[in-house]
């Protein structure tokens, strides 16, 4: 994660804030804009000497044995799945499984799916009709008599049932394929009308401790009328459905809604059985970088622009050919040119669409998912709010008040510096940038520079140094859930590193950039 954001220092495409800062130098009228790889004079060496100490740091100051929900499901499966098999002598045979669910007094909403083996077909009894009238993995429990689900606080983790959070690295042992030809037929999802036959496992997103005080309160057999099993990770992939990891974007429609209520809003928006919540901090509610797993129809695609990152459970990659390393090199080429002042990289990016495109590596209906729509209209805002403090004379106002501080004159890049992170920590990165743009301009002119870069390339580097708080960064929620991290753990690392990156960038921008 911080690797990512370091990297993103060296290069003018690396971070939103480097092209909002050329934006707005450009609506400014000044052609002195930033090379292609001149952030690269002080954000590569800061950033390997800040890698270096962070990698030392990290094994001593990081939290160990944690990560993402497969993690959790690949070796403590029973914390999250538990199985429900139907024996030849169950008085629930022929029974809708809805409604030997609730007989169970089992939240129908944990129906996650049924695998059937190949044995004698066992006629459904004749039984009036069920009080629910869709799939049992899309409706509501309440109105159909059911418990509400009940948040059950785990080590200071709140989830919908269940759960301890523990990496990813899930990888299915079982080929699903192999599940239809020994005869065994996987029902998902499950329709409302659906009787259990012997033999049926029928599966649930509760723990295994909830299905055995469930059933010991409403006194069920649990030999004779239904038998409870653990799940192993490598049973739970099927030949039509997946377990999916998603991190939570801001425009999902699950964003402010309790987590009890967000369930119905998977099943109805994504079609969807969520399994489980692991929060981002101490809350009851949906926020952006909360991780999630669902269970979802093989080859369904979910939106990615509601989800900062989306893995598959035992996902493998189609196999690289050869023909596929031309995006490289055509990639590196159009870098090469930008880089050089052939050309722009706006000019570089819709070629190579066009070559992505006609090559087919890209489809064509897909193109316009993949642009970032959001991060556009943000950098246009950000570069609205930048000539606003330009034209209302905020800036220059703040400018005289830096001067008329008897600051000297050595202390002004790093206290800007500083100033910066400050904001990117308290707000986000954009909205620093947007702030520091038009103030570096009006202190430049007011200390008579003759270039506005040293105080500019200042606000550039300083409004990407986040990593003391998550929410400044996008990267840092996408790690922040599958890593099993907490708010606690950047603040323990990410102020050094906020400190250390101040202190080398302050003292190359000094050398590189000076104040002249």
């Amino acid at each position: 994660d911080y690797a990512t954001v370091l990297g993103g220092l060296t290069t003018m495409i690396g971070t939103s804030t480097n092209l909002q800062a050329n934006a707005f130098l450009e609506s400014s009228g000044i052609e002195d804009q930033f090379g292609f790889l001149e952030p690269a004079y002080v954000g590569l060496p800061a950033g390997v000497i800040t890698l270096m100490i962070i990698l030392l740091m990290s094994d001593r100051m990081l939290p160990k044995n944690r990560g993402g929900l497969f993690r959790e499901l690949r070796e403590h499966s029973e914390n999250l799945v538990t199985a429900l098999e139907i024996p030849p002598q169950s008085r629930f045979k022929g029974k809708r499984v809805a409604d030997v669910l609730m007989a169970c007094k089992i939240p129908v909403r944990s129906l996650l799916k049924i695998r059937r083996t190949a044995v004698a077909e066992v006629m459904p009894e004749q039984i009036g009709d069920s009080p629910l009238g869709t799939s049992p993995g899309a409706q509501d429990a309440t109105s159909a008599g059911v418990e509400e689900l009940k948040e059950v606080k785990v080590d200071d983790e709140v989830y919908p049932w269940l759960l301890k959070g523990d990496s990813m690295g899930f990888e299915a042992e079982v080929d699903p394929s192999l599940l239809a030809d020994a005869g065994i037929q996987e029902i998902f999802p499950v329709p409302a009308h659906e009787v259990a036959k012997e033999g049926d496992t029928i599966l649930l997103s509760l723990s295994s401790k909830e299905v055995v005080e469930a059933l010991g309160r409403q006194k069920v057999n649990a030999g004779k009328d239904l038998r409870i099993s653990s799940v192993k990770s490598s049973e739970l992939v099927g030949p039509g459905s997946e377990f999916v990891e998603l991190v939570l974007g801001l425009s999902s429609p699950v964003i402010g809604l309790r987590i009890t209520e967000g369930v119905s809003v998977f099943e109805s928006t994504y079609h969807a059985c969520l399994i489980a919540v692991r929060p981002r901090s101490e809350h009851t509610l949906f926020v952006a970088g909360d991780t999630v797993m669902v269970l979802v129809q093989k080859g369904v695609e979910l939106p990615k622009s509601d989800f900062l990152m989306m893995t598959k459970v035992g996902a493998v990659q189609p196999p690289v050919r050869l023909y596929d390393y031309v995006t490289l090199v055509l990639f590196l080429l159009g870098l090469c040119l930008a880089a050089a002042g052939v050309t722009d990289m706006l000019k570089v990016a819709m070629v190579l669409l066009l070559v992505f495109v006609a090559g087919g590596w890209v489809k064509s209906s897909a193109w316009a998912k993949m642009i970032d729509w959001r991060l556009l209209v943000l950098i246009g805002a950000a570069t609205g709010l930048s000539e606003a403090m330009t034209e209302s004379g905020l800036s220059k106002g703040l400018a005289s008040m830096i001067l008329g501080s008897s600051l000297p004159r050595w202390l002004v890049q790093p206290a800007l510096f500083t100033f910066m992170v400050l904001i990117t920590e308290l707000v986000t990165n954009n909205a620093a940038a947007a702030i520091g743009l038009p103030l570096a301009l009006d202190l430049a002119k007011a200390m008579e520079l003759t270039s506005h870069k040293p105080l500019t390339m200042t606000v550039l580097l300083g409004a990407s140094t986040c990593y003391a708080m998550p929410m400044g960064y996008a990267t840092h929620l996408m790690v922040m859930g599958p890593g099993g991290y907490k708010i606690r753990d950047f603040l323990k690392i990410g102020l050094i590193v906020d400190v250390i990156y101040i202190i080398c960038a302050s003292l190359l921008l000094a050398v590189i950039f000076p104040l002249e």
